[in-house]
């Protein structure tokens, strides 16, 4: 038996409507102050300690950057936010913003309606078609006046108002658009009715809300300017908050198992592992030679160009659809830079085929890299087989590749016929062309006379990095556009998300492509005392950055001797009597 005495509230009123006034007063404010209470008592949700910290900062901060590794659980939280504020603050406006408008929609269509699924309390909150589309935004509709609205922050979001403004994946998200569109939703308090009776004339309103969320990124990037900024202002007391947190709390928490994170670890590369799981904002070094500005301004292309499998290449119907995938364009040449690993040389060291398109631009060509593979511990003749199959079906011109060391025994495994057993392919004998020293490799009688051999030598190095660094800042090269922003093209896709082997080949070019990044920006440089430039020895990875590197400087050779046809005069005599 519970012999507890409970004792009365004191401040009760004998009249019933009056005390279930009172009593909503004292509840919403506590709630208010302690939102991650009310997210499980009301919403009947269980939250993990870290979530309950999270939210709370949330509703206490005016200024708010959350920095989350993958598998966080940060789209679920941000639901919870949001529905939370929207109940506590009568007709408060909330708009959540993103690059892409499929990211923002998916926090009420899939996170919100799962909540509703799971709560009747919130689902008695929400209007009986509360969640619905108008003017291409989706929106959810409260019963008390307040709503929440997904936008794709783009110039077109232009007009809207908030109380809230939250920003998913903000790193995506231009600074541009968020100063001069996003930013503008503000300018208006929430004015709850009561504020225009004379006796609340001079009461407080409350302040409104800017919410950043977001992986990490690039420290060149305006996103880590916004991280530190908000970490300043909690250094000075105000009403602002930062936090970054890495993958053990995902794992300690069982939002993510540690196969995935070994499997990602290996799928994604040290870096973007670092950007993705570990929460770490990375910057180029003070030495490096080139610019993670200069390299992500390239990243403008939203499609790769994709190797047949075994199974489509043995299917004639499909053979000849995918091979069409890509076609060329007039005046077009096709290379493929090549740098070389031999099977049992360093674990770290990776064979590397870069795909590129020169496409005419005038009197040059615009350099669009669409494809990029690598590949560990595969013996030369088996090397030289795929690069030979790669050529082929992409329809290249020419290749380069490394000559030095073991580099020769690829170029000559090349001068071989080659025979593809997984699908049942000859290939003919491919022979130098040219090169840029003296070499015992000459053309071949019976072949594809298409390799030119590259021998890095001082001079070749350095024009080799300076060739690049130009193409980088006239913006010459096209390089993929970023895995993340590419996976969100995917969503009406379902074999994407269904087809683990589907999911990793569709998005692969894209995070070689980030991998290429990373190495280049890791690189350091130093100026020789003759004039040149050269890469220092390191023991860093930069077989990405090498096979594009070369592919380039052969690009750069092809276009000066283009340009030389094109502007070359027929010759003539002149005779004087």
């Amino acid at each position: 038996m519970n012999n507890k005495i409970s004792k009365p509230r004191k401040n009760i009123k004998s009249d019933q409507k009056e005390n279930l006034i009172e009593g909503g007063k004292l509840w919403t404010e506590f709630y208010r102050k302690n939102i991650e209470i009310f997210a499980e008592q009301y919403l009947n949700v269980k939250l993990f300690i870290f979530q309950k910290i999270i939210l709370h900062m949330m509703s206490r901060s005016n200024f708010f950057c959350w920095v989350a590794c993958r598998g966080l659980g940060k789209s679920f939280l941000t639901a919870i936010y949001c529905v939370c504020m929207a109940i506590l603050y009568p007709g408060i406006k909330i708009v959540i913003a993103a690059g892409q408008k499929s990211q923002a929609d998916s926090v009420i269509t899939e996170k919100i309606a799962e909540l509703m699924n799971n709560s009747p309390t919130l689902s008695a909150e929400i209007e009986p078609r509360g969640i619905r589309t108008y003017h291409n935004n989706v929106a959810c509709h409260f019963r008390n006046g307040s709503k929440i609205t997904s936008i794709a922050a783009n110039q077109g979001a232009r007009g809207q108002r908030c109380n809230i403004l939250l920003i998913d994946e903000y790193r995506m998200v231009d600074k541009l658009i968020l100063d001069q569109v996003l930013k503008p939703f503000l300018t208006n308090r929430r004015t709850p009715p009561f504020y225009f009776k004379p006796e609340y004339e001079n009461y407080p309103k409350d302040s409104n809300k800017e919410l950043y969320l977001s992986s990490a990124w690039l420290k060149s990037h305006w996103s880590w300017g916004k991280f530190n900024d908000i970490i300043k202002m909690m250094i000075d007391g105000k009403q602002a908050v930062a936090i970054d947190i890495d993958y053990h709390c995902s794992l300690d928490h069982g939002l993510i198992t540690q196969e995935k994170i070994d499997e990602d670890r290996v799928a994604l590369g040290e870096f973007s592992f670092d950007m993705e799981y570990r929460s770490i904002f990375w910057g180029e070094n003070a030495n490096s030679f080139y610019k993670s500005a200069e390299l992500n301004d390239c990243r403008v292309l939203k499609n790769a160009y994709y190797p047949l499998t075994d199974d489509e290449y043995r299917c004639i119907d499909i053979k000849k659809k995918r091979l069409k995938q890509m076609p060329r364009k007039n005046g077009e040449i096709r290379i493929i830079g090549v740098d070389f690993a031999r099977m049992g040389s360093n674990k770290n060291d990776n064979s590397v085929y870069t795909l590129m398109r020169l496409l005419p631009n005038g009197d040059s060509f615009k350099r669009e890299v669409v494809y990029m593979e690598a590949f560990n511990g595969m013996k030369s003749e088996d090397q030289a087989t795929r690069i030979k199959r790669l050529y082929t079906e992409f329809e290249c011109d020419k290749l380069i590749i490394d000559g030095n060391g073991n580099g020769v025994a690829l170029i000559d495994e090349m001068q071989k016929s080659s025979y593809d057993f997984n699908i049942d392919e000859h290939y003919d004998a491919f022979g130098v062309y040219d090169s840029n020293v003296a070499t015992e490799f000459e053309p071949i009688r019976d072949g594809n006379n298409c390799i030119y051999l590259m021998k890095a030598f001082e001079k070749a190095n350095n024009d080799v990095i300076v060739y690049l660094k130009n193409a980088l800042l006239s913006k010459k090269i096209r390089l993929l556009i970023d895995e993340t922003t590419k996976e969100s093209s995917f969503k009406g896709d379902k074999k994407f998300f269904d087809d683990a082997e589907y999911h990793a080949n569709m998005i692969l070019p894209f995070i070689q492509t980030s991998q290429f990044i990373f190495e280049t920006l890791n690189l350091e440089y130093e100026d020789r005392s003759n004039g040149n430039i050269a890469i220092k020895n390191t023991s860093k990875r930069k077989d990405r950055f090498s096979s594009l590197a070369y592919a380039n400087y052969l690009a750069e050779l092809i276009e000066k001797e283009e340009y030389k046809k094109r502007n070359t005069k027929s010759g003539g005599f002149m005779f004087f009597n």
